[in-house]
Formats: structure tokens, C-alpha cells, sequence
């Protein structure tokens, strides 16, 4: 297998149905985590593997508390499992622009690891939209927050992921052992970006910052650090400065952003 692309993911069933649609409509296998959903996306997966689709499915061990998700875990697991030469670690709200036949690339053979870069969606309708359909984009976490919008795309603000190859250097993580590279060359001009649909409606929206409040109450060490646009969305919600209103004002704004 040339890819093998891994989802962790906890009750996120609409958006793993999404994602598992895409990927298989590009011929590329998932490997499922599923870190104790209640939703039915365990099952739901099963389903998909057993008509025969290039679907994996597991339950998350995590190593330490249920809530401290680690996608080096799941990487290193499904290396472990399956013989593929290139593993991507994403959520079930990314879809990855990678495929077998870009991995193929000449200018991409010496290296074993690419950093992809990540671009905001935001949604153009309050009520939700499946994530493939929601093609305008974001400039900015800023522009999310307070409608600003610089002279161009910000990709480093919504940061970069990797996408590792499988090689000859051993690492234990969950009694599995699994070969990944010592040295790394990293691989970042022109690669293709990863697509962040970070809300998908306003009932989403809500969702998260319940998630994201409950997670930055947990003890030390499992509890969520949190970027400084989580602790504003907590605070503007809680303030009443983000409701749904501001969300649809949101929603008609990024009708009129380029779409890609």
C-alpha cells in the first residue's frame, strides 16, 4: 500500500460519514480510531468495512486519560498493522489532498516527511453543509473572529501537519514496535494543503466550545492548552458577543471570499 490515511476522532459520526465518503471517492484507505464515541461512529464504520470498502476500525487505548487523544499513537499503531509506505494522522473534521499518485512524485522520493499546510473553511450557510461542499475558505483565525482581512491567505495561522514515511528506525508506543525514520528530511515547497472545515454549522460551533470548556477543566497534565482563538471563542461566547447571530453574519462574509 502506498497510503494509509488514520482518523481519531470521539461522537464526530456526520463529519467521519463525510470523510470516509471523500476518501473513498480517491481510492484511499482509512484506518479508524475511535476514542469511546456514543454516536454510533464505531459501528458505522464496521458497516463500511464490511461491505467492503478500505475501511480499518479500532477503539483508542489511549496511554494516559481517555480525553489526551494522541496521533502519534495512532500512527505507530497502524504502521504496526498494516504495510504501507507513507501514514497520515488526521481529525475527522480535515480532508487531506493526498493520493497514491502525488506520493508518486519524483521530487518527493528523498524525503520522509512532508509538512502540509493547513487553510480554514469556513461555512456559507448556518445550518450546515457537508464538509466537500463548502468550498470558500477563511484568510485567518483572525478573520473568524472579528472579520478582518489581510492582503492575502495566512496559512500559518492555521498551521501545518506531517505526513510521515515508514523506515528503518525503531520506536515503542503501545507494546507495538514500528520502524520510522531517525533523520528527518522534510518535504515542505508546493505540498498539497490540508482542508480544516473547523465549524460546520452553528449547532457545531456550540458543540466545540462546550468541548473545548470541558477539556480546559480537566486536571493537569490531560487538560486542553489551547490556543489563544479557543480562549477567545470561550470568552466571546460566554459573553454573549458570539451567538448565533454573529454566526450568520459570519456565514454571508464568507460568501463573498474567493472559493477555490
Amino acid at each position: 500500500m502506498k497510503y494509509l490515511h488514520t482518523i481519531l476522532c470521539k461522537n464526530e459520526g456526520a463529519l467521519v460519514a463525510d470523510a470516509l465518503d471523500w476518501y473513498a471517492a480517491r481510492n484511499v484507505p482509512v484506518y479508524l480510531f475511535d476514542n469511546g464515541s456514543s454516536d454510533g461512529t464505531l459501528a458505522d464504520a464496521h458497516l463500511r468495512a464490511d461491505a467492503g470498502d478500505a475501511v480499518w476500525c479500532s477503539l483508542y487505548k489511549p496511554r494516559a486519560h481517555p480525553s489526551k487523544q494522541s496521533r502519534t499513537d495512532t500512527t505507530v499503531v497502524a504502521l504496526s498493522e498494516i504495510d504501507t509506505q507513507w501514514c497520515g494522522a488526521g481529525d475527522a473534521d480535515e480532508l487531506w489532498n493526498v493520493d497514491a499518485d502525488w506520493l508518486a512524485r519524483e521530487d518527493l522520493a528523498g524525503y520522509n516527511v512532508i509538512s502540509l499546510p493547513m487553510r480554514f473553511f469556513w461555512p456559507h450557510e448556518p445550518d450546515g453543509l457537508r464538509m466537500a461542499d463548502m468550498r470558500h475558505y477563511t484568510w485567518s483565525v483572525a478573520w473568524i473572529l472579528d472579520g478582518s482581512t489581510p492582503d492575502g491567505p495566512a496559512s500559518h495561522a492555521a498551521g501545518r501537519k506531517e505526513l510521515f514515511r515508514a523506515a528503518p528506525y525503531k520506536r515503542h508506543i503501545n507494546s507495538h514496535q514500528v520502524e520510522l525514520h531517525e533523520r528527518r528530511r522534510v518535504h515542505k515547497t508546493n505540498a498539497r494543503p490540508i482542508d480544516h472545515y473547523i465549524v460546520t454549522s452553528w449547532g457545531h460551533f456550540q458543540n466545540k466550545i462546550e468541548s473545548w470548556r470541558a477539556l480546559l477543566r480537566l486536571p493537569r497534565p490531560y487538560r486542553l492548552r489551547g490556543g489563544w482563538h479557543i480562549h477567545r471563542w470561550i470568552a466571546g461566547y460566554d459573553a454573549g458577543k458570539i451567538s448565533r447571530e454573529w454566526f450568520e453574519g459570519r456565514c454571508r462574509a464568507a460568501r463573498e471570499l474567493p472559493s477555490i
